[in-house]
């Protein structure tokens, strides 16, 4: 062979290798559409009104932000805020970051913070947050990027009150709150069409769009989790959002799948439970026989494969002035003996409501409804949809209720705030002095009396059973092996900015 061929021969390689490389290269940047199955669809944006977890830990803080977030860490990470100061007990001054935009195109000021807590404070508007920032008293704006915040008491929660609340333009018509999102996030809302997708795109003026690798990002519901597992493999989907622990050791067996799961978890499972509609259940003593036949050890390994375990209280264990209050365990024996000491030893009829798509639920409530049927009590699933779990939730209808709920830092007073003292007027009305010490907790500054308060909380939560905490669960999620950049909290929250497919 000649010189000549040879030198040929290596460019004809090169040329080739050079365009199998470009090709790669080309498919993965044409990779720019992050499309995420969900478990169901939701019913609207509000983001001071909307409670379910699908909105909270995935669209709220992409498609909007707060000024700052909880990280994977589980620490304070700015976002909307450069920095923040607390000046004594009363006082705090944030700085906002310069230069930002809402999808809208009007620049982000000190004036949109006033706004939105204001607005999040207004009981006019129905706001479930409104008592995180009951202690406001006031808020000045001395320039477009330094809000100063005074409080009428010590709040040692507020901090974390801040990093649930995202940010709204103040001047955008609150009647569209519902239906078409305007933030400052990384992903911009394109459409809704209901029972088939959400669609946003990258916010091309975001502040910090060069960590945005995504120019799509496209939410998908599907009613059944196994279609979703489905879609994944055939790589219709890159991601599923709150898979199902009976999923997860599929997913581990497959090379182009992966599970991203949080390091630490403030995420438990929880029964509301109706003792204002539900006569049995005003009886502590039923309420105990009951739990004593719910077996929080098979379920742990059956239904959630190890990746959660009992809870002991109200509160997760990262929690501050966590104790381990429940002590209740696995036996029935016990359970029947209980309940034939009561009015209602030869047993009774209740419905349980469960969310359309929570096949964790339903696994725990038909191992529960063999045991109860032991004691002769007869619980009837009642698998619903949205509107209608919704409306039970808000109205506090029901008989039971299967939820799911994750703290907001580590504070307890923001449980408190979410889940308990909604109750005070409904089936936590008749427990003694528990909104009194939810306050105290809530606005004290001496730690002992803090944690004196929390105390006899979690012990008369335990007592009264208003609500149960089951498990202690990991918020898990399935993707495509080559998903990156996706950070996940204790709480489930997905931050989705850096995504990308390497």
């Amino acid at each position: 062979m000649s010189k000549l061929t040879k030198l040929l021969s290596v460019l004809l390689v090169l040329t080739l290798l050079t365009f199998t490389v470009a090709g790669c290269q080309q498919e993965e940047e044409e990779k720019t559409s992050l499309t995420i199955a969900i478990n169901g669809d939701i019913d609207n944006f509000d983001p001071f009104t909307q409670q379910l977890n699908l909105y909270i830990r995935l669209i709220a803080n992409n498609c909007m932000e707060p000024l700052f977030y909880l990280n994977g860490d589980m620490e304070y990470e700015m976002a909307l805020a450069t920095e923040y100061e607390q000046i004594d007990e009363l006082n705090y001054t944030f700085k906002l970051r310069e230069g930002v935009k809402f999808h809208n195109g009007e620049a982000f000021t000190a004036d949109d913070v006033k706004y939105t807590i204001e607005y999040a404070m207004d009981e006019a508007n129905a706001s479930y947050r409104a008592t995180y920032f009951s202690t406001v008293e006031s808020i000045e704006c001395p320039d477009d990027y330094t809000v100063n915040i005074k409080l009428t008491d010590p709040t040692p929660a507020f901090l974390d009150a801040i990093a649930a609340q995202v940010i709204v333009c103040k001047s955008v018509d609150a009647a569209t709150f519902e239906t078409k999102p305007i933030g400052t996030g990384a992903f911009k809302f394109v459409s809704w069409t209901p029972n088939d997708n959400i669609t946003f795109e990258k916010y091309a003026d975001y502040w910090d769009v060069a960590k945005v690798k995504v120019d799509q990002l496209i939410l998908k519901p599907f009613a059944d989790q196994s279609v979703s597992m489905t879609n994944l493999e055939a790589g219709s989907i890159d991601m599923i959002y709150e898979l199902q622990p009976v999923n997860t050791a599929t997913v581990s067996g497959k090379d182009n799948q992966k599970i991203i799961q949080p390091a630490t978890s403030n995420s438990m499972t929880v029964y509301e439970i109706g003792r204002h509609n539900f006569e049995p259940f005003s009886d502590p003593d039923v309420l105990n026989a009951m739990f004593m036949a719910f077996d929080k050890e098979t379920i742990a390994q059956e239904v959630y494969y190890g990746n959660a375990k009992a809870a002991k209280s109200v509160f997760p264990e990262g929690a501050k002035f966590y104790k381990a209050v429940d002590d209740i365990t696995f036996d029935p024996a016990a359970a029947a003996s209980l309940l034939a000491g009561t009015d209602y030893a030869d047993g009774f009829e209740f419905d349980l409501l469960i969310l359309s798509g929570d096949t964790a639920n339903e696994q725990i409530a038909t191992i529960w409804q063999a045991e109860l049927a032991k004691l002769n009590i007869k619980m009837n699933l009642k698998v619903s949809e949205l509107s209608v779990w919704l409306d039970a939730y808000l109205g506090r209808t029901y008989d039971l209720i299967a939820n799911a709920y994750s703290m907001v830092g580590s504070d307890p007073a923001t449980c408190c705030a979410q889940i308990i003292a909604p109750l005070l007027d409904h089936q936590a009305a008749d427990i003694p002095d528990l909104g009194t010490l939810i306050e105290t907790g809530k606005g004290s500054a001496d730690e002992a009396v803090r944690n004196d308060a929390y105390s006899k909380i979690q012990d008369l939560l335990i007592q009264y059973k208003p609500v149960y905490f089951t498990m202690v669960t990991n918020p898990l999620f399935a993707a495509k092996e080559n998903l990156n950049g996706i950070e996940v909290n204790g709480m489930g929250h997905l931050i989705l900015k850096a995504a990308n497919f390497s």
